[in-house]
Order: C-alpha cells, then sequence, then structure tokens
C-alpha cells in the first residue's frame, strides 16, 4: 500500500475520493511548470479523472477537499518545485535543492474548497530536463463535507 492509499484509507467510507498515478516517465521543459501526466486511477468512486484529461482531476461535487500529492524525479542534479493548481491557479508549492536520483518530493496535505467542475493539477519543474519517475507521481483528493 502506497503512503497516499495508507493516509486515504480512512477516508474511503465517504464518497467522493480519487487517487491517480503516473505509469510512465516523463521528461520536463527545463524551467517550466509542467502537469504531471497521471496514467491510472487507483480509486476513483466518483468518475473524477479521465484519461482523455490525464493531467486533471474534476470534482463533480462541491465542498472541502483535502489534497495530496508526491512527485519522484528521477534525476537529481538540480532544484526542483512541485505545485498543487486549481483551475490552472497556483494554490500550494514545494522545492527542493539537488537530491539523489529517486528522490520523491512530498507536497504538504492542504484543504481547499472547491466548486463543482473545478479541476486540480499537480505539476512538477526543474532548471534542467529532468525526468519524473516512472510510479513515482501521485494525486489524490478527498470530499470531506458536501457544501
Amino acid at each position: 500500500m502506497t503512503s497516499i492509499d495508507s493516509g486515504l484509507a480512512a477516508l474511503l467510507p465517504a464518497a467522493g475520493v480519487c487517487h491517480v498515478r503516473a505509469t510512465a516517465t516523463q521528461t520536463l521543459t527545463p524551467g517550466r511548470d509542467s502537469p504531471v501526466v497521471f496514467g491510472a486511477a487507483a480509486v476513483d468512486d466518483e468518475g473524477m479523472w479521465d484519461p482523455a484529461q490525464p493531467t486533471r482531476i474534476t470534482v463533480r461535487t462541491a465542498g472541502a477537499y483535502a489534497v495530496y500529492g508526491i512527485v519522484t524525479f528521477a534525476a537529481g542534479e538540480a532544484d526542483r518545485r512541485a505545485t498543487y493548481r486549481r483551475n490552472g491557479t497556483d494554490v500550494m508549492s514545494a522545492s527542493t535543492g539537488p537530491a539523489a536520483d529517486g528522490a520523491e518530493l512530498e507536497l504538504a496535505v492542504t484543504i481547499v474548497r472547491l466548486a463543482a467542475g473545478d479541476y486540480l493539477e499537480l505539476t512538477a519543474t526543474g532548471p534542467l530536463a529532468t525526468t519524473l519517475a516512472q510510479d513515482g507521481c501521485q494525486l489524490a483528493v478527498a470530499r470531506l463535507d458536501r457544501r
């Protein structure tokens, strides 16, 4: 069970849970925020992830959502950053300096109020042509209420 899976386990009885993961390596454009491309949903009880728009989780029900993400960089020679975006606007980001290959950059859990139709993305940035590790990037949301 991944760290996101174990964190979501307590929330699974509630509706509004989506957890997606990347299934292939992805090369980032240097110096540019690149949305992570997800290839599979581990949990998606409301159809929030669509393979036709593989970078997004689109919420179906308005409410407060807990959001959690992990980016794993295959190459560690430069500073890197990961960001949550809501409808294309930055919500929160985290950064790290050079690290060993396969280093994870976890974003803190944050709570975001979303309207039906809002979407979330996880972006990654590095100053060099950095590669994201296969199976190393994940994004999860869980609705906390129905307001």
